[in-house]
């Protein structure tokens, strides 16, 4: 069954007066079922978040996204929870993020199980390798002359720096196509149950959705509710600026004549991202200047608003990391408020806070 944390993501904790509460129960032991009896007197909307095991599946090549077992284990916990209106799914469709490191994982890799939906939707795996090849060596390949010319050069000169050629960009395009299909299965198997059931999805923040193939503008019409995640934490994984130093580190164990600045260009170049007043990884230490909410958690805030094009549908996902399962540095009580407040600024009207 979902496990048992209940939060209330939609008017207990508004960044602007909300006038209708939602109640999202994580976890279904017993008192779990006794909180969403109490809400489900109160009127008030219940989601239940992710879903468990579900019957069984077809083969892969009959059934690549695995919407059969989805739609089995989905239909299981509406029918077990008559309480709730909806389901929340987290991560759907995400593909790897990290340079060299996430969950075992990372975009110069494809494992057994992935290669084997590919095959079965139609892609071509020896040209999808080749891809991962080239661009694996491409990044082993970068010279300090190279970054300092073409990286603050945009789009065009960023294809000549990282010397993006067709199999790479068939290889990153297969991860978008791949995404957006897991996320069409997830509505398509939704709509096919025997009540009307509402949708949320969990994607990772703007910055990363160019390779989580979490495109906001694409899941806008698929989810009923969308929780970008407002995950800027140092170490540990999946936090911002974690994520970032994994990167320059990398691209600098890859590259020895590069400097951290090097590193810092060419993460700026294929993410947009300039961290406010870090020139180097020591500065990363110091914690999060007052631009860092001011300008990047704002942007950020605003880039999602926009491109899921309703604020009543997007609840942003805040946590402050430090224990299982992100295990990041403790974000502090004035950074919690600067990521709120930066929210709200932008435009964002509710958040859910997820204290791990």
């Amino acid at each position: 069954m979902p496990s048992a944390l209940p939060v209330i993501p939609g008017g207990a904790a508004p960044l602007a007066s909300a006038p209708d509460y939602d109640l999202v129960v994580i976890g279904g032991g017993i008192n779990g079922v006794g909180i969403a009896n109490d809400a489900a007197g109160r009127g008030w909307p219940i989601m239940i978040f992710d879903t468990p095991g579900g019957g069984g599946g077809l083969p892969i090549d009959e059934d690549p996204y695995g919407e059969t077992r989805f739609r089995a284990a989905a239909q299981d916990v509406m029918r077990a929870f008559p309480q709730a209106q909806g389901i929340i799914m987290d991560g759907p469709g995400e593909q790897h993020y990290e340079l060299a490191w996430h969950h075992g994982g990372e975009i110069l890799q494809m494992r057994s199980h992935e290669g084997e939906r590919f095959a079965a939707l139609g892609y071509d795996l020896d040209r999808l390798q080749r891809g991962i090849d080239h661009l694996r060596q491409s990044f082993h390949k970068l010279t300090p002359a190279r970054v300092r010319y073409q990286a603050e050069g945009g789009l065009l000169a960023g294809l000549n720096l990282f010397d993006i050629n067709e199999e790479a960009l068939y290889w990153l395009r297969a991860r978008q196509e791949v995404a957006l299909g897991s996320m069409q299965m997830l509505r398509q198997a939704v709509d096919s149950l025997d009540r009307k059931t509402t949708l949320g999805g969990i994607p990772r923040i703007t910055s990363w959705s160019s390779l989580t193939g979490q495109n906001y503008q694409r899941m806008a019409p698929l989810f009923d509710y969308i929780f970008p995640k407002h995950y800027y934490w140092h170490r540990g994984f999946d936090g911002m600026y974690g994520t970032v130093q994994r990167w320059v580190q990398k691209f600098g164990e890859w590259n020895h004549s590069l400097t951290e600045a090097d590193c810092f260009r060419l993460v700026e170049n294929l993410f947009g991202l300039r961290l406010p007043g870090v020139d180097c990884l020591l500065d990363m230490e110091r914690g999060f200047p007052p631009e860092f909410f001011d300008e990047l958690v704002q942007a950020e805030t605003a880039r999602a608003l926009a491109a899921i094009g309703d604020t009543d549908k997007t609840i942003f996902w805040v946590s402050a990391s430090s224990r299982e399962p992100h295990a990041g540095d403790a974000m502090t009580g004035r950074d919690l408020q600067g990521i709120l407040s930066a929210t709200k600024a932008a435009g964002g009207k509710r958040f859910l806070f997820h204290p791990e």
